[in-house]
């Protein structure tokens, strides 16, 4: 399988926005359905860390272009393909057949969160208020390395689902939000992988 670089649904977002623009429509909604990172029932990376920060991403790109942008699927329950023979098979679903939350799910809870007024946003960050509560989501996006983009075999498999797979790299995000005198609590919620790379001694 071959994979597309990081601004392929955003430049397809675009192309279907320019024409809805130019057609005798202009003004009719745009509803982007079954969409997900790869069309694969058995691509590995459904199961990974990975579809967190894409998803987030992509969303939040799409927001002023799409009014809907459908993921495929709710779960690996998938009527096309015959059921998977392990847990985690690369199917398309945010949770997998034993109910068991996959990073794509989290993606939409933590979206879910912002509510409000968008008040800051930037490259791997979002911060929303409602007035009564201030939610910032920060994410680290790593995309596929060269050798998962040229469709190489052997980069992923069952065993190894990420050295090799994306272009690990460590971010520091530093955000400032005025905030009138009061007490205040907070409540942090973090989901974190950290690869290290194993001896061959």
């Amino acid at each position: 399988m071959i994979y597309s670089d990081r601004d392929r649904s955003f430049r397809d977002i675009l192309y279907a926005e320019d024409c809805v623009k130019e057609s005798k429509y202009p003004n009719a909604e745009i509803h982007l359905t079954e969409w997900n990172s790869s069309p694969s029932p058995r691509d590995l990376v459904h199961d990974t860390a990975f579809m967190a920060p894409f998803i987030i991403e992509n969303n939040l790109r799409a927001m002023s272009h799409a009014d809907t942008l459908g993921f495929w699927t709710f779960t690996d329950v998938f009527e096309e393909n015959a059921a998977g023979l392990s847990v985690f098979h690369g199917g398309f679903g945010l949770m997998n057949y034993q109910g068991i939350k996959k990073p794509s799910y989290h993606a939409y809870a933590f979206l879910h969160r912002l509510k409000g007024d968008i008040i800051a946003q930037g490259e791997g960050y979002i911060a929303a208020d409602d007035g009564r509560t201030l939610r910032a989501l920060l994410w680290n996006y790593c995309h596929y390395t060269q050798e998962m983009q040229s469709g190489k075999d052997g980069v992923i498999s069952h065993y190894n689902r990420y050295n090799g797979v994306f272009e690990e790299k460590s971010v520091s995000r530093e955000l400032k939000i005025e905030l009138p005198r009061g007490i205040y609590k907070i409540t942090r919620l973090r989901s974190s992988l950290s690869l290290k790379k194993k001896s061959s001694g």
